[in-house]
């Protein structure tokens, strides 16, 4: 079974498309399989580069219930609730935020 810093770093290249949908299961096995990951936006918090996310993915067997994922990505609009699809970005452990004085101990910077 792999872990999740490695599903982390298996996940983590760049942002496919930001839209609020409705999805079923199977169309999300289907992206998964390609790659793509349906997530959803749990928590926001905007810094003066960055807005950093905290992100639930949906549909995924492999991520247990509680996890949740933190990214940045260049300055965006982002609400709780939205969808995102994303393939990839840069995955760091113990990543340190000086703007935020805070440490996570995994991370991801998506490429946009």
């Amino acid at each position: 079974m792999k872990t999740y810093s490695n599903y982390l770093n298996l996940i983590c290249i760049a942002v496919f498309a930001l839209a609020g949908c409705n999805s079923n299961n199977t169309r999300q096995a289907q992206l998964l399989k390609q790659g793509i990951h349906t997530v959803v936006i749990q928590q926001v918090v905007q810094t003066s580069q960055y807005t950093y996310l905290r992100l639930k993915e949906d549909g995924n067997t492999e991520i247990k219930e509680g996890d949740s994922l933190w990214v940045a990505a260049p300055g965006m609009e982002a609400k709780i609730g939205e969808t995102l699809y994303y393939k990839g970005g840069y995955a760091m452990k113990d990543f340190m935020s000086r703007e935020l004085n805070r440490k996570f101990k995994e991370f991801c910077f998506w490429i946009v």
